[in-house]
């Protein structure tokens, strides 16, 4: 995940996505995030569907108070 993080980061989408789809095929946290927000910076679309965040146990206390 790191190896692909900061590619990322930098703005080597390119290069970071193979990655990405590694990292979310052996189930690393917030791979499948990444990706998505890949895929919304290289075409956007509108607004997208967060509704699985909602239901994460690990964001609650975001959208939760």
């Amino acid at each position: 995940m790191e190896r692909a993080r900061l590619p990322a980061l930098r703005g080597r989408y390119e290069e970071a996505v193979p990655l990405l789809k590694e990292a979310f095929a052996f189930g690393r946290p917030h791979s499948a995030v990444l990706l998505q927000q890949k895929r919304h910076l290289s075409a956007p679309r509108g607004t997208e569907g967060y509704g699985g965040l909602v239901a994460d146990v690990r964001y609650q206390g975001t959208f939760c108070p």
